[in-house]
């Protein structure tokens, strides 16, 4: 089947007392307004336990195996959808299958209505399971599920006249867990290039994964789509969802809907966000438009494909290929989910319901007229970059344009590694100079003369003076080249370093240090957020590595001086706090290289 036409089945879901909720059918393709109050079918410790049996991340692992995933889905759908579509909506359900029938239209689209219900609008609703067809909903593109927020000036299809533009936007903040970029990005690319190659998919990466980047980019380029692949969460002070860009010097920076919202709604070709990043879904059971989706869409997102729980990476690969190849063949972007969600049924199949679609067009059609360009050229490759890296140029030479701009006190060094370079310093040579005033050919005076001679003159001492600073500077950096010393990790401490010894507590823990040949940061991990973070080089040969510790942790952490030497295939890790406080004393640990 391909394009489908839907009719739509709005279930609006109201809280009505503690624990009471209402379901009101407020559109559908009959007469009337069925309703019925409901209660979940769950007590909070029974609730409790199937959420976790269908959120692995939440027990510390990836799955449960599908067969125990497969029985907690239904165990949670089944009573859900039974609680639910019973009494007059479960009749209104039924007589809309029947008329979308009678009536030659392809499907009737769920559009659940959650704003009023804000406390169980964090389920998964996508689970909602049939018994008596032994299905799940959300499972056929005949009856897709869409979360619907309903908003004043509904979107209009914008019509493309081209490829679809994507954006990806992959962040890895040197102070949270790592990311593999380039295998994110390869991934991505391996999923999208039969699409690329048909002329149907442009694709390009932000080379830096900060908003303002992100800005300068919908500045200057057309988007359609931006695909964020990254770390999201949700923050309880807030009561926010957040993503996690990176600052100036590749830190992680909290990003909230409200921050980003501007950038996508005064981009006026954008029409979609995709975020592929954990608990990106999820919202706090007080403010509806609290979750980082929400938000979003609330801020004129036409629709979000966000995630609710963990999902596994090559899962999303499969969801992203899938998804984006549906979407150019024409179909609506919720037939386009249901149809990848099938493609992960096989060998994914307690993953299929982690994509969630919040949407507030009024028939999922967001994109119209996307073909490959007309013209007979082969397509481009995929693009990998956005802001070139500049050459690095010796300290002496920045001196002939602006002034490097140093980081604020305590801050990292800019991390040569982290794709956020300065703009480039061009050198001042003599066709860069400003022309004097013109004066006329035929008119000559002493006065143009003499500013001639002056120019000349001016020319002879900026030459001058930038042959002693280069010089200057090449002596500068042949002496430290000879001293040995550097500010990034030598090849000789290159790798994983894992090690078990008291900590400064005086408690047995272990530590991995992860140091990269050529990198000026490395990583830490301990026992505790006082004990993991990132490791400035400060100074370092090829037999002593000194670097500067931030733990993650806040409250009771201190920073660290820690150094690493060579002893035989070891390393020796001594750290020195920089405080005496919280009984924080010196320690050393022994480190071998991992297995």
């Amino acid at each position: 089947m391909g394009i489908r036409r839907y009719l739509n089945f709005d279930l609006l879901l109201e809280q009505v007392g503690d624990g009471r909720y209402r379901a009101r059918v407020t559109e559908f393709p009959l007469d009337g307004t069925p309703r019925v109050q409901f209660q979940l079918p769950f007590d909070a410790q029974t609730l409790e336990i199937l959420l976790l049996k269908l959120d692995p991340g939440r027990s510390g692992t990836r799955r449960v195996g599908a067969t125990s995933h497969q029985q907690a889905a239904m165990d949670f759908g089944g009573p859900l959808f039974e609680a639910v579509f019973t009494g007059e909506v479960a009749l209104a359900w039924q007589r809309s299958l029947d008329k979308v029938r009678a009536v030659d239209a392809e499907g009737l689209r769920l559009r659940l209505l959650l704003d009023d219900a804000p406390a169980i609008a964090g389920l998964p609703w996508e689970l909602l399971y049939d018994a008596r067809t032994n299905s799940f909903i959300a499972q056929s593109e005949r009856t897709p599920v869409v979360r619907f927020l309903d908003l004043p000036h509904a979107p209009r299809p914008i019509a493309v006249d081209g490829p679809l533009r994507v954006l990806v936007v992959i962040s890895s903040p040197i102070d949270l867990v790592e990311l593999d970029v380039e295998a994110e990005w390869r991934r991505i690319r391996d999923a999208l290039e039969p699409r690329v190659h048909a002329g149907l998919v442009a694709v390009d990466r932000l080379s830096s994964a900060t908003v303002p980047s992100l800005g300068a980019w919908l500045r200057r380029h057309q988007t359609h789509v931006v695909h964020f692949v990254g770390h999201g969460d949700f923050d309880d002070r807030l009561r926010e969802g957040v993503l996690y860009f990176q600052d100036e010097y590749g830190r992680g920076a909290q990003v909230t809907s409200s921050l980003l919202g501007p950038y996508l709604r005064d981009h006026d070709a954008l029409r979609m966000v995709v975020l592929n990043a954990c608990r990106s879904a999820r919202s706090d059971g007080i403010d509806p438009f609290g979750g980082m989706a929400q938000g979003l869409v609330q801020q004129d997102a036409t629709a979000v494909v966000a995630m609710q729980f963990p999902i596994s990476d090559r899962a999303a690969v499969r969801f992203t290929g899938e998804f984006y190849g549906a979407l150019v063949d024409g179909l609506p972007v919720d037939q386009a989910v249901s149809s990848a969600r099938k493609s992960l049924m096989a060998e994914y199949s307690d993953e299929w319901s982690t994509p969630v679609l919040y949407m507030r067009s009024p028939d999922g059609n967001i994109f119209e007229n996307l073909h490959a360009p007309e013209s007979t050229d082969p397509p481009a490759a995929l693009t990998a970059t956005v802001h070139p890296t500049p050459p690095t140029l010796p300290a002496a030479t920045a001196a002939l344009g602006a002034a490097p701009v140093a980081p604020p006190s305590g801050a990292p060094s800019p991390n040569p590694a982290t794709p956020n370079p300065s703009p480039p310093v061009a050198a001042a040579t003599g066709a860069d100079l400003p022309s004097p005033s013109a004066e006329p050919i035929d008119a000559p005076t002493e006065r143009s003369g003499a500013r001639r001679r002056l120019s000349g003159r001016r020319g002879v001492a900026l030459a001058a003076i930038a042959v002693v600073l280069l010089v200057a500077g090449f002596l500068a950096w042949r002496h430290q080249t000879e001293a040995g010393h550097s500010t990034t990790i030598p090849s000789s401490f290159d790798g994983v370093w894992i090690g078990t010894g008291s900590d400064s507590y005086g408690s047995q823990a272990e530590f991995t240090a992860r140091l990269g040949d050529g990198l000026s940061i490395g990583r830490l991990g301990g026992p505790s957020g006082c004990h993991q973070g990132p490791l400035h080089v400060s100074d370092a040969t090829d037999n002593k590595l000194t670097t500067r510790f931030d733990p993650y942790g806040t409250e009771g952490c201190t920073n660290w001086t820690v150094v690493f030497t060579h002893d035989g295939e070891d390393l020796l890790m001594k750290v020195d706090p920089d405080s005496t406080e919280n009984n924080q004393a010196d320690f050393e640990i022994r480190l071998r290289p991992s297995p």
